[in-house]
């Protein structure tokens, strides 16, 4: 089994990106309120590095929001503090949250893919540590009308499941929440 290239991945996203388009309209909300649990603020990204860490994304109530949708993130991420390029992780767990309280409405396994071609484990000074994924929500009609009707919040917790690579988020780039209707 071959494994993709980042070009080979970065051309299916668009291929996907135009397929939807060429489906009807593409709406899409950035969050409304962005939340870090126990980070590590450095030069305007919150660091996700221990257990109990999470990173939050809350929309306000959207109407027409159909039964499944993404949620796009630009992030960052590399092996250590200090550390290096071209790291990505394979599964990252997150969860779809009531707005008002932790119950949890679905869950989903993402992949934060890094297009950087050099997979260095040495300080890069941030060079080579953004990641880009886009997290896939299915709900049934009862959990679609909670959402309609309350909004929701995304979550993203660390350690991936796949590894333990640093994450972080920053305020200043939101997640966007993306869907087609016809």
């Amino acid at each position: 089994m071959s494994r993709m290239t980042t070009n080979d991945k970065l051309l299916l996203l668009f291929l996907i990106l135009l397929a939807v388009v060429s489906l009807g309209k593409l709406y899409t909300y950035d969050a409304d309120f962005f939340y870090h649990e126990k980070t590590r603020s450095y030069l305007g990204w919150f660091w996700c590095e221990k257990e109990g860490c999470f990173f939050e994304w809350a929309w306000d109530p959207i109407r027409n929001i159909p039964n499944i949708f993404y949620i796009n993130l630009h992030l960052r991420q590399t092996n250590e503090r200090r550390g290096g390029s071209g790291y990505s992780s394979k599964e990252v767990k997150a969860l779809l949250l009531a707005m008002d309280e932790d119950m949890v409405l679905s869950e989903s396994v993402f992949s934060l893919y890094n297009p950087f071609p050099i997979k260095f484990p040495e300080n890069t000074k941030g060079l080579g540590y953004d990641v880009y994924g886009a997290i896939e929500f299915s709900v049934d009609d009862d959990t679609l009308k909670k959402v309609r009707e309350e909004g929701f919040r995304v979550r993203i917790i660390w350690p991936p499941l796949s590894d333990e690579y640093l994450i972080a988020a920053s305020e200043d780039i939101p997640a966007l929440l993306a869907f087609s209707r016809k």
